[in-house]
C-alpha cells in the first residue's frame, strides 16, 4: 500500500504530474504506468525485434521517454515501469484498485474541447472510481509542502467516516486546513456538518493541526472554489467526490469534475469510505463510452 502509481500518456502534463510525485514522496517507490491503448510519440519505441513481445518494446519506449524527460542515464531503483492492456480507464482502475498503491498522481488536461467536457477524461474518470487518494496535478502544478490546504466541503462530509479519512492523510503533516462550504440556494443548511467537522477534529487526541470553518454563498461553485483557493494561497485543495451513475454523470452537475476539469491549483481526492463496491465488468463495458484520453 506505499507504493504512488502515476499512469502516463507522454505529454508534458504527465512528466510534470511525475515530478510532482517524486517531489511528494520521495522515499516512496513509484510505478509509472501506461496504457497502450493510448498515444506514443513513435520516435521512443524502438523496432520490434523478433523474440520480443509487444509488451516489452512498450516498456523499453517508455523508459526511454523517462530517462530522456527527467535527464536521467538509467532509471533509479525506486522506478518501476509496468505496461497495461485495453481500454486507458478500465485498465488503469483495476490496477490502481488491486490494493498494491496508496495513492495516485496524474497530470490533468489544461485545454477541454466540448466534447470531453460532456464526457469527461482519463484523470476523471479514475477520480471518480478510485479506491486510493488521487492526487491530480495541472500542467503547472509544482509541489510545495503541505501547510495551507484548503477543503471543498460538500454533502459527503455529512458522515464523519469521510473526515476520519481526510484527519488521517493529515497525520504527520499537520496541514492547516481551512474548510469551505459553498451554499448555491442561498439557505443556511451548513450548521449541522459545521458542528460536526469541529466536534470531531477538537476531540481527537490525535489531532495537532489548526483548522477554521467557513462558508459563503455563491452560485458557481467550482469558479468560486478556486478563486478561495487562490486568496488563501492553498497548497493543495481537497475534495471528496461523489459516486454517480452514467445518467447521474451526464445530466448532472459535478462540481468534482468541474474543479477536475478546470483546477490550475494541485487537488487531492479522497475516496469516500462509505463508496459502494461496483461490479467491474459492468463498468469496464461503459466506460469506454464515457472516458476517452
Amino acid at each position: 500500500m506505499n507504493k504512488i502509481i502515476v499512469p502516463v500518456d507522454f505529454t508534458e502534463v504527465s512528466i510534470n504530474a511525475l515530478k510532482y510525485a517524486l517531489a511528494a514522496f520521495p522515499e516512496k517507490e513509484i510505478v509509472v504506468v501506461h496504457s497502450v491503448f493510448g498515444m506514443l510519440d513513435l520516435q521512443y519505441v524502438p523496432p520490434l525485434q523478433p523474440g520480443r513481445t509487444i509488451d516489452e518494446v512498450w516498456r523499453e519506449g517508455t523508459i526511454k521517454w523517462l530517462c530522456r524527460s527527467l535527464d536521467y542515464d538509467t532509471l533509479p531503483a525506486k522506478f518501476d515501469v509496468r505496461i497495461l492492456n485495453g481500454a486507458v480507464v478500465p485498465s488503469l482502475v483495476k490496477t490502481i484498485n488491486s490494493g498494491e498503491f496508496g495513492a495516485v498522481v496524474m497530470g490533468t488536461k489544461d485545454k477541454m474541447d466540448v466534447f470531453r467536457r460532456i464526457f469527461g477524461t482519463v484523470s476523471t474518470g479514475i477520480v471518480k472510481r478510485s479506491k486510493v487518494p488521487v492526487y491530480l496535478i495541472p500542467k503547472y502544478g509544482r509541489f510545495k509542502p503541505f501547510r495551507k490546504v484548503m477543503v471543498a466541503v460538500g454533502d459527503s462530509y455529512n458522515t464523519q467516516a469521510s473526515l476520519e479519512s481526510l484527519m488521517n492523510w493529515n497525520l504527520g503533516k499537520d496541514a492547516f486546513l481551512r474548510f469551505v462550504h459553498v451554499n448555491e440556494n442561498g439557505k443556511d443548511d451548513f450548521e449541522a456538518t459545521k458542528n460536526m467537522i469541529a466536534e470531531k477534529i477538537s476531540g481527537s487526541p490525535t489531532s495537532t493541526f489548526g483548522f477554521e470553518i467557513n462558508a459563503v454563498s455563491a452560485k458557481e461553485v467550482d469558479k468560486s472554489l478556486m478563486a478561495l483557493a487562490h486568496n488563501y494561497g492553498a497548497d493543495l485543495l481537497v475534495a471528496m467526490p461523489k459516486e454517480q451513475n452514467f445518467l447521474g454523470r451526464f445530466f448532472t452537475k459535478s462540481t468534482s469534475k468541474d474543479l477536475a476539469l478546470t483546477t490550475d491549483i494541485p487537488m487531492l481526492f479522497i475516496p469516500d469510505p462509505k463508496k459502494e463496491e461496483k461490479d467491474d465488468t459492468v463498468s469496464s463495458k461503459r466506460t469506454d463510452i464515457e472516458f476517452f484520453i
